[in-house]
């Protein structure tokens, strides 16, 4: 009995209607009664009862009998392939760029060390677009910054990063503290971090002044902070990659500062030869955060 036939039959009826059915699995309407007809034709009686201009489905006295042995047949079908660790395993990772050039490849590089018969692939997509992959399941994992309630999306608040003012320096010290007057918005590089940072640094900042120059990505960030005038506020997680290039006075703000929160993405019904990468990703991801030089990265959870 093909797992596929049964994972079909559980999330038809997780979800009590062919048409979401059909969306979680990224399949047709008419892929996923053939593989319930296939399943009940190898079982000898009919799983459902079939109305016809009804979306929600019913099922038989069998059916109901039969789906907590389904329910089981899928769960040791997981316990087997995380025993066999297929060997054409593959696990796809997305990441926004602030992290994925950071703490994400950090992650990868010991992965690929520990899951030598694995391979990985680390893509860069900005937070939609890796929700729209993740529910295809053409992704298995995504890092992204921002929540978003969807259907068949499962969502977890993984770490956050603190905020820093940071300054070109010929011999950086210790962590200083800095008030927002003392920081001219003309000088600044500056990065949009999000919605929420954007709101924030209206606030702090109001008026007409403009900020000097204005990037998207780090790489950028770092060739335009060139002489001690310019400034910049920068995620933590990001300062030690930035300051290979220009050496770096990490400033703590004096006034309240918002913190960056990160979320991984999977989907709800994960390739079930995917499962056991997955979860060893997530258990590098937490001991990476919780072992994290200078609480680059703070845990949730």
């Amino acid at each position: 009995m093909e797992y596929i036939l049964l994972e079909t039959f559980v999330i038809v009826c997780d979800a009590m209607n062919l048409t979401k059915a059909s969306e979680i699995l990224c399949r047709t309407q008419p892929t996923i009664t053939n593989r319930i007809k296939q399943l009940e034709n190898q079982l000898g009686f009919e799983l459902m009862i079939r109305n016809k201009g009804k979306r929600n489905i019913m099922l038989t006295g069998k059916g109901e009998e039969f789906l907590p042995i389904a329910r089981q047949f899928v769960e040791f079908y997981t316990r087997i392939n995380h025993l066999q660790k297929d060997s054409a395993s593959h696990l796809s990772v997305s990441a926004i760029d602030s992290i994925g050039t950071t703490i994400i490849a950090d992650i990868g590089r010991s992965f690929c060390e520990e899951e030598s018969a694995s391979s990985l692939s680390i893509k860069t997509y900005q937070t939609r677009e890796a929700y729209e992959l993740v529910r295809k399941r053409e992704l298995d994992i995504a890092f992204v910054s921002e929540k978003i309630e969807l259907p068949n999306i499962t969502c977890e608040a993984v770490f956050q990063q603190k905020y820093y003012v940071v300054k070109p320096c010929a011999q950086p010290k210790d962590v200083k503290e800095i008030d927002p007057a003392e920081l001219d918005v003309s000088h600044e590089v500056y990065h949009s971090w999000g919605q929420d940072f954007d709101a924030w640094h209206k606030m702090i900042w109001p008026g007409q002044r403009q900020p000097r120059i204005r990037v998207d990505s780090c790489t950028l960030l770092a060739r335009f902070l060139r002489d001690e005038t310019s400034w910049s506020i920068v995620q933590s997680g990001n300062i030690a990659m930035i300051s290979r290039f220009i050496p770096l006075q990490r400033y703590r703000l004096s006034c309240e500062t918002p913190v960056r929160i990160c979320y991984m993405i999977t989907n709800a019904y994960p390739d079930r030869r995917s499962v056991h990468l997955i979860n060893r990703f997530r258990t590098a991801l937490y001991h990476y955060v919780k072992t994290s030089p200078d609480n680059d990265y703070l845990a949730i959870g």
